[in-house]
């Protein structure tokens, strides 16, 4: 174990972040009703079964002309028409329009056949008898919805890889498209661990504290595209941890989050269950806060030992879990994107990389970060809602002077 020790310990971020996403695959695609498909990815390409729109269609409320018949039309000689009938949207079959006439339509209306041209109603003047008054030509195809504009007949209306948000699943409902093949989303069990924990609805007693970690997580989790099951508290016994994560395995788990016991101490549960198997690929990371984590699997799911102060975890989701989940749903998985931020105040670095809570603000084309009365305590969830962003300090750079131009991670 010893060898092996060397070769999953104190690894860098970027060391830890390819060796979990190198275990980590997109789920199996599986054929989902429509109306429970958003917010996945499409694995299968929608094909359109017919041209979009089906018809050719007025595109405002108007009247139907022939572009000939108002070429002389002019402020001062008017061209005027008789109304020879109307078309209302979802009328299946409009009166060919006659030269010489014109035909009030309404917008998304059936075009009649042999109309050029849409005018519309702020562009003409009604006169009595049924009669309009056009002042000026219009140009051919003017608000005419062509048959297929959209998306022709046959082609690729959403490419496979495409996550489905509204506009996706309006155009699949477009073209009568009920059930799509998509990556589903993956569902992530959540354990905290511990024997000081107690649900946030107990009363607090003498040396207990509320489990904050397993709603937070959860709440990322589904920010993060998944769906979560809270498995709830394991206290610190190798039978009670086994126990919840079988249950996390009986649950379909695609993913398993534990949070403390990932250290090296007497009643550290989670790494002694996961070392006697020999199911460790990472262990302790070179990150402040968050080097207590540990990845591996478990009954094949892979299982992410997050730290339990419930910063430090929150922190460690955004960097890790975040990506995981979206390699899980078929989507491009990287490290969270930076900015560049101007600091505020000098930063200490170590031969960790320091994850540093602070408030980012855009002034012009620049970023301004504040860490003034943000806090940095790894148990401390206030320094989160304080500040919305994550300072970078690189490991190995000293002290970086005030002034100087960090990557910062935006939450």
């Amino acid at each position: 174990m010893a060898e092996r020790d060397q070769t999953i310990h104190d690894l860098s971020v970027e060391a830890t972040f390819e060796r979990i996403l190198s275990r980590c695959q997109p789920l199996p695609a599986q054929p989902v009703a429509l109306a429970a498909a958003a917010g996945c990815v499409l694995a299968e390409a929608v094909i359109a079964p017919h041209a979009l729109p089906p018809f050719a269609n007025a595109g405002m409320d108007g009247f139907a002309v022939h572009v000939a018949d108002l070429a002389d039309a002019t402020p001062q000689q008017p061209v005027v028409l008789p109304v020879a009938g109307i078309v209302q949207a979802g009328d299946a079959a409009p009166t060919p329009l006659v030269r010489g006439t014109t035909i009030r339509i309404m917008t998304g209306a059936l075009l009649p056949a042999g109309a050029e041209a849409v005018v519309p109603l702020e562009d003409a003047e009604a006169l009595p008898d049924a009669q309009v008054a056009f002042h000026q030509p219009p140009s051919p195809k003017r608000h005419i919805r062509l048959a297929g504009e959209d998306v022709p007949a046959d082609t690729v209306a959403i490419p496979a890889g495409k996550l489905l948000r509204a506009a996706e699943v309006g155009l699949c409902c477009a073209f009568g498209v009920t059930t799509v093949t998509v990556i589903p989303r993956p569902t992530v069990a959540i354990i905290s661990t511990g024997n000081e924990l107690l649900e946030p609805h107990e009363p607090l007693v003498p040396g207990k504290i509320r489990d904050a970690n397993s709603l937070a997580l959860a709440v990322a989790v589904g920010e993060y595209g998944a769906q979560p099951y809270v498995a709830g508290i394991a206290r610190d016994t190798q039978a009670e941890l086994s126990a919840k994560l079988d249950s996390a395995l009986a649950a379909g788990a695609n993913l398993i989050l534990t949070s403390a016991g990932a250290s090296a101490g007497d009643f550290d549960v989670v790494s002694a269950l996961m070392r006697a198997g020999d199911r460790l690929e990472v262990w302790q990371v070179k990150m402040k806060p968050g080097r207590p984590m540990l990845f591996g699997t478990y009954g094949g799911v892979p299982l992410i030992g997050l730290p339990g102060n419930p910063a430090s975890a929150l922190i460690v989701a955004e960097l890790f879990v975040k990506p995981v989940i979206a390699r899980l749903r078929g989507l491009p998985a990287t490290l969270p994107a930076t900015v560049p931020a101007i600091l505020d105040a000098p930063q200490k670095g170590s031969n960790r990389r320091h994850y540093v809570r602070a408030y980012v603000s855009r002034e012009g084309n620049e970023y301004h970060a504040t860490t003034r009365g943000i806090g940095h305590g790894s148990g401390s969830l206030s320094t989160l809602v304080r500040g919305n962003a994550l300072l970078v300090i690189p490991e190995g750079s000293g002290e970086v002077a005030a002034g100087s131009v960090v990557d910062a991670i935006l939450l």
